[in-house]
C-alpha cells in the first residue's frame, strides 16, 4: 500500500501513536558523533573465492521454482562470512583455505592507530566466530593482550566484565552485537567499530549508544568497516534506504498530543 513512499496517510496514522524525544534535544550536554565509512579492497584469493561464492548463489536462487528463504539466507550469509574472513566458511566452500582477510588487516591497523592515540575501543561483530579471530590476531601483541576484554551471549559476568573495561585506563572491548548490543553503559571508550554491517541499521545505533549515552563526556567516532564490490555495499545502501524512510515518516510528527476524538474515530473506520 505505501510501496510508493506515498506516506502521507501513514503519517496521519502513526501521529495518534506515536511520541518521540530525540536524544539531542533530551540530552544536550551529548559530545559530537561522527560516522566513518572505512572500505577494505580483497586481494586476489580472498576476491576469487567471493567471486565463486556469488556466482553459486545466483545460480542456486535463479534455480529456484519458489521463494525458499533458507538456500537464500544460506547464501547471503556464505557471502558475508567471507567478506569478514574466509576462515568463517567451511572447508566444502573455502576449498583452497584461503586465509586472508582485507578487513582484518585494515581492522588491525585501525586498532594501532586508536590504542596508539590512548583511547579505549568497542568492537562490535554479528559473528562470535569473528570475534574469535580478532581476539587471536590481536593478542599476538602481548600489550594488547592484556587489554582486551571480551563478551557474548555465553558471557555469565557480564557485569563484572564491564566494570573492569570502565575502570582501565585502556581497553579493547570484543562485543557480539547480539548479546551486548543493549544494556551495557560503557562511556569510557570513545571509539566504536562496526566490523560487519546488519541489515537492520537501529540494531547498529543501539551499539554504537553503548558508549554514546549519559556520561559520555567525549567526542564519539564510529568507524563502519566495508569490504568494497561485495553485498556489504548493498547492505551499507539497504541501510540508508530504511533511515530515509524513518526519517520521512517520523520526523515532522507533531509533537502536540492534544488529538480531537475525530481523529481517533476517523482511524477506526
Amino acid at each position: 500500500r505505501y510501496s510508493g513512499k506515498n506516506y502521507d496517510e501513514l503519517k496521519s496514522i502513526l501521529n495518534l501513536f506515536i511520541l518521540r524525544r530525540m536524544k539531542k534535544d533530551v540530552l544536550q550536554e551529548l559530545p559530537q558523533k561522527s560516522e566513518q565509512i572505512i572500505y577494505c579492497d580483497m586481494e586476489q584469493a580472498q576476491r576469487k573465492l567471493y567471486t565463486g561464492i556469488n556466482v553459486a548463489v545466483k545460480k542456486a536462487i535463479m534455480n529456484l521454482k519458489a521463494f525458499a528463504a533458507p538456500v537464500v539466507l544460506k547464501g547471503l550469509t556464505l557471502l558475508r562470512e567471507c567478506c569478514c574472513h574466509p576462515l568463517l566458511l567451511n572447508d566444502e566452500t573455502n576449498v583452497d583455505n584461503v586465509s586472508e582477510s582485507c578487513k582484518l588487516d585494515t581492522l588491525e591497523l585501525l586498532v594501532d592507530n586508536l590504542v596508539g592515540s590512548g583511547h579505549k575501543i568497542l568492537i562490535f561483530s554479528n559473528y562470535t566466530s569473528m570475534l574469535q579471530l580478532i581476539q587471536d590476531a590481536l593478542e599476538k601483541n602481548e600489550h594488547y593482550n592484556r587489554i582486551i576484554y571480551y563478551l557474548d551471549g555465553k558471557t555469565k559476568d557480564r557485569i563484572d566484565v564491564v566494570n573492569r573495561f570502565e575502570s582501565a585506563d585502556e581497553g579493547i572491548f570484543l562485543i557480539s552485537i547480539k548479546a551486548g548490543g543493549v544494556g551495557l553503559n560503557l562511556v569510557s571508550a570513545q571509539d566504536v567499530i562496526i566490523y560487519d554491517p546488519w541489515w537492520n541499521p537501529f540494531v547498529e545505533q543501539q551499539a554504537v549508544d553503548r558508549a554514546y549515552r549519559i556520561g559520555q563526556d567525549k567526542p564519539v567516532t564510529v568507524y563502519k568497516l566495508v569490504v568494497a564490490n561485495t553485498i556489504e555495499e548493498r547492505i551499507v545502501e539497504m541501510q540508508k534506504n530504511k533511515e530515509n524512510d524513518f526519517d520521512e515518516l517520523i520526523n515532522g510528527i507533531s509533537t502536540d498530543k492534544n488529538i480531537d476524538l475525530k481523529d481517533i474515530i476517523e482511524v477506526l473506520k
